[in-house]
């Protein structure tokens, strides 16, 4: 799976400006002294950090503007001092702290927000590595919890490694960094703090508290701890003993010169309160800080023997019931010796292991460490003789797999703890005439899964190691890559609906990542190898399909697959199935734009040679359809059923692909239509159209506890909204018979009237376009009341959706009038009002129909003036009402004694009376409110029927007159 395609992407190239002094970068300058250039990438503050010799340069890493500068070179004419090594000191403060160690032995507290030094400690001998294990804020949990007392007690730890071998804790004195800072001055430069020595060995409780009251008040004097003192000369002696000879190194005049032991590495992992301390010998100790006891000592390796330790790394597997974690230690050759970098894993096993709140875990009872994995760098490429590391990073991160434009919500099973390793090292041939970096991820995770093989021989080590190589230098100016740090926040895998082996390799995952160059910091991203291939295929286009094997192969091989492909039919595919394998996984990840691209193409029959026609993407279209609707009616059978518990991952998955399937028959037929020679792809359409909104009210109530269908309480789900339809169904009887008894009463007065169904929602399923289809089809499912008002189960008011020729917003406003009625029977639900905004957002109703629905409800319950006030408020919007709507509406309002408020709502809306029925209505109306003056100025405009107006005017009149005087002579 490791392609020579696996190349990190540059998104951009920025040019920097580190202010280093040219003499310092030159081979012959007036010193006669050549410096190398050195960089990091500090995380925490976002900034970046450029030295050569004695110089630093600070840089924002937001766009490489210079922020701080400072030179170390305050020596004499001679000599130069060399800053050898810088790490970050997080103080809270928001900029970087540097701790920076010279060759003279100083090691400098540098405050990059002041640019200045504020502290200064004197060490004998060269300071060689640094390493930070406890920043000294105790104002949270942090390092300092699972200190010993003796380091507890000092305001910050820094380790110091020195040329000879020596380790020593130092205290940070943070009360005096802070205090500096305040001040906007240093403590101390001219005259640097020595070591006050705590001797574990000899000094008492007693001891040891009088020196720190006197360090702390004595800025002259810093406390310290000479870890390795007990031991340093013995591991001198074994170290020369196993080697048969001494170390050497090369000197600048190419002289061979025999030196002590040096310490090439530090690093402090506080999961398992241990420092590691890797030397030039090629081997690195284990001191337990809880202890100040060296636990572990790693065994000298005959064939490389003289390959220096030059960094360290931490994993922790995920699954691993035994209290175990690992250490990374990374070698590279020394400076008189060519070999290729190379990288051992060991595993360290503990005891127990707990949880510590705002600190994480914690190991403890240190059982044992053995080596039990070797990764070789560059031992596949040909040619190359030497080498050296540049990073080592380890993240570990819990990531949810999230499918691509689907509102799937991640569960727990969608989500996966990543723990990477990430070394960047770079190999060259000889005379350097060809210089290859890469990137080596090693997952411990698929590790274990692999069964831990011991090196990369030992079996396919895809599974659990990818290498992505790094841009490569500029040719006409090359320079050396300093740093590659890896944002964690960007790391994230592959996501697919059915996850396969091939999606939690570590070449599937997606990164970016940050390098650092002398004079450029380049942003680069790799998208996992299964993005890189859809990419690749996106902008190869629609020509790839020509001959789909060649792209075919290397899907399947990295597992990109249709979600349902049965595996066992991989082989001998022909080149149909390969075409429509690749279209269906391509709308799956959605590549929407690929398949249009695709319709464009094969639209006009050009590459009908090769059957990559506009029938044929429309045939493959169909049968996805056919096979997704297939899932999705089975799935739906479970839904409505109380007793069975589908999967709704699965459902909401197929309903986003009918939705991608839709999106491309819309587009044909809108841009294609004069291509497509057969009669049923409209038909297709609309009914793919119509089924999605059926599947969609489906989703939403399932989401919000309206399925499965329940008819009473049920203890076993408390939060499901019950559908009483027998309790429902005899109060709208209820109300439609005293409806009845109301109108009859009226028409023996005025039996001039012609009044229709007076329940709203009866004349809404009558009078609108395709509503008798929905009372055909609720009578067909068993409706008691002649497939009118309310639905015989919640299925049949979902499955109006299906109905053709009915408005899409008269669905909606139905079935926002059912819900009112469910609410209505269940007050006392806590979602009841969350679930009705839910649904008007979802199915985006407006604000009109909201409040005509609500009226048209409030109408039908008897809730007369408020239904009004819904009517009349200023975002009702007048085409959402038809004239059959006014009238109904006002016929209603009259039958139950209301005319006032049905005069109210005519003169809000000024119903057209296009019929002589509407002006009689409107002329009793009046008459009923006693507006006779008016009733009588209305008869003489409508001259058509003055015969028929004036009578019904008198006739009105009398027995408006009949109501006040009972007695008429």
């Amino acid at each position: 799976m490791n392609k020579e395609g696996s190349v990190l992407h540059i998104t951009s190239n920025l040019k920097i400006s580190s202010r280093i002094d040219d003499k310092y970068l030159q081979d012959e300058h007036s010193l006669d002294e050549h410096f190398e250039v050195n960089g990091k990438i500090f995380t925490e503050s976002n900034f970046l950090c450029i030295n050569c010799g004695p110089q630093v340069s600070i840089l924002r890493n937001r766009n490489g503007s210079k922020y701080s500068f400072w030179s170390a070179d305050q020596t004499t004419r001679d000599t130069v001092t060399k800053i050898t090594c810088i790490i970050e000191v997080n103080i809270g403060t928001g900029v970087p702290l540097l701790a920076a160690g010279t060759d003279e032995g100083l090691l400098c507290f540098y405050y990059t927000g002041v640019s200045r030094i504020l502290r200064a400690v004197q060490f004998g001998q060269k300071i060689v590595s640094l390493a930070l294990l406890d920043n000294g804020d105790h104002s949270a949990v942090g390092n300092w919890v699972t200190l010993p007392e003796e380091l507890a007690m000092m305001n910050g730890v820094l380790a110091v490694g020195l040329d000879g071998g020596a380790v020593y804790l130092v205290d940070m004195c943070h009360h005096w960094l802070k205090l500096s800072i305040q001040k906007g001055g240093p403590v101390t430069i001219e005259i640097p703090s020595q070591l006050l020595l705590i001797n574990l060995r000899t000094d008492t409780a007693n001891d040891i508290q009088a020196k720190k009251e006197y360090a702390d008040c004595h800025p002259g004097e810093t406390l310290a701890i000479f870890l390795n003192e007990s031991n340093l000369d013995q591991f001198r002696k074994v170290m020369a003993s196993h080697l048969g000879s001494p170390v050497y190194r090369r000197s600048l005049d190419n002289s061979v010169d025999e030196f002590h032991l040096v310490v090439t590495a530090l690093a402090y992992f506080k999961e398992i309160a241990c420092l590691a301390v890797g030397f030039n010998t090629g081997c690195f100790q284990l001191w337990h800080m809880s202890l100040f006891r060296l636990i572990y000592m790693s065994p000298l390796m005959q064939d490389t023997q003289l390959m220096p330790v030059a960094g360290f790394s931490w994993q922790e597997p995920t699954d691993d019931p035994h209290s175990v974690c690992f250490i990374w230690a990374a070698h590279q050759s020394p400076s008189h010796l060519a070999a290729r970098p190379f990288a051992a894993m060991y595993m360290t096993s503990f005891t127990t292991k707990r949880h510590i709140d705002g600190y994480g875990c914690f190991y403890e009872n240190y059982k044992g460490c053995q080596r039990k994995y070797e990764l070789g760098l560059g031992d596949d490429m040909d040619s190359v003789i030497d080498g050296r590391i540049i990073s080592c990073q380890s993240i570990s991160k819990l990531i949810q797999r999230r499918l691509p434009h689907c509102s799937i919500q991640a569960s727990n099973e969608d989500e996966s703890i990543v723990s990477v390793c990430a070394i960047a090292w770079e190999v060259w041939t000889p005379e350097r005439t060809n210089v290859i970096s890469k990137l080596t991820l090693f997952d411990i995770n698929q590790w274990y899964r692999a069964q831990m093989p011991y090196s990369l021989e030992s079996g396919d080590s895809n599974s659990y190691v990818a290498n992505l190589l790094l841009p490569s230098s500029n040719e006409e100016h090359p320079e050396p890559l300093l740093d590659v740090c890896i944002s964690a926040e960007s790391l994230s895998q592959f996501s697919a609906y059915q996850p396969l082996d091939e999606h939690y390799f570590p070449l599937s995952l997606s990164l970016a990542c940050t390098c650092l160059y002398e004079h450029r910091k380049v942003e680069c991203a790799w998208k996992g190898v299964q993005m890189e291939l859809l990419t690749a295929l996106d902008q190869a286009g629609p020509s790839a399909l020509i001959d789909p094997s060649r792209y075919c192969s290397r899907f399947l091989a990295v597992g990109l697959k249709p979600s349902f492909y049965d595996a066992a039919d991989s082989a001998n595919l022909s080149v149909v199935t390969e075409r429509q394998m690749l279209l269906t996984v391509m709308v799956e990840q959605g590549w929407m734009s690929f398949v249009r691209d695709c319709v464009r193409a094969w639209a006009d029959g050009c590459l009908a040679v090769a059957n990559c026609t506009l029938p044929t993407l429309l045939k493959w279209g169909w049968s996805a359809v056919t096979f997704y609707k297939q899932m999705a009616d089975n799935i739906c059978i479970q839904l409505f059923d109380l007793r069975t518990t589908p999967s709704m991952k699965e459902f909401i998955y197929v309903v986003s692909l009918l939705h991608k399937l839709s999106e491309i028959f819309d587009f044909i037929l809108k841009n294609y239509r004069n291509f497509i020679l057969e009669d049923n792809v409209e038909l297709q359409s609309i009914s793919l159209q119509l089924y999605i909104e059926y599947l969609d009210s489906v989703v939403w109530s399932t989401k919000h506890h309206l399925l499965p269908e329940v008819n009473e309480p049920s203890s076993s789900l408390p939060d499901i909204f019950q559908y009483p339809q027998l309790t429902l169904q005899n109060n709208v009887i209820e109300r439609r018979e005293k409806m009845r008894q109301l109108s009859r009463k009226l028409l023996e007065v005025n039996p001039q009237l012609c009044l229709a169904d007076l329940l709203v929602v009866d004349s809404l399923l009558k009078t609108t376009a395709g509503g008798r289809r929905i009372i055909s089809q609720w009578e067909a499912e068993g409706s008691a009341v002649g497939g009118l008002y309310p639905p015989p189960s919640l299925q049949s008011i979902l499955r109006i959706f299906l109905v053709r020729g009915v408005a899409t917003h008269f669905k909606h406003m139905l079935i926002y009038y059912f819900l009112l009625d469910v609410v209505d029977l269940q007050q006392d639900h806590p979602s009841a009002a969350k679930m009705l905004q839910n649904f008007v957002t979802k199915f985006r109703l407006t604000k009109s129909q909201v409040l005509i629905t609500k009226a048209f409800w409030l109408i039908d319950h008897g809730k007369l003036k408020e239904a009004v006030d819904h009517f009349t408020n200023n975002t009702v919007c007048q085409n959402d009402m038809t004239e059959t709507n006014h009238k109904t509406v006002m016929h209603s309002l009259f039958v139950q004694g209301e005319p006032k408020l049905a005069l109210i709502y005519s003169r809000a809306f000024n119903p057209l009376l296009s019929e002589l029925e509407d002006a009689k209505f409107h002329i009793l109306i009046l008459l009923e409110c006693g507006h006779i003056l008016q009733a009588f100025d209305f008869q003489r405009k409508y001259r058509q029927w003055q015969t028929e107006l004036l009578d019904l005017f008198f006739t009105g009149k009398l027995n408006l007159l009949s109501k006040y005087y009972y007695f008429i002579p």
